[in-house]
């Protein structure tokens, strides 16, 4: 009979970067202004922002 498979456990997750927090705050920012923002946009705003 074959033996029943055991969970491993969670990983565990990394602290986001510095360039994953501007974005995301950046993409919030967009959003609040105009609904139909795009992440895409939160990413070229937020390159630009880090220049």
């Amino acid at each position: 009979m074959a033996k029943t498979r055991r969970s491993r456990g969670k990983k565990g997750t990394r602290k986001l970067s510095s360039w994953n927090l501007l974005v995301m705050k950046t993409f919030k920012e967009l959003k609040a202004k105009n609904k139909d923002a795009s992440f895409s946009d939160a990413l070229k705003e937020a390159s630009r922002r880090k220049k």
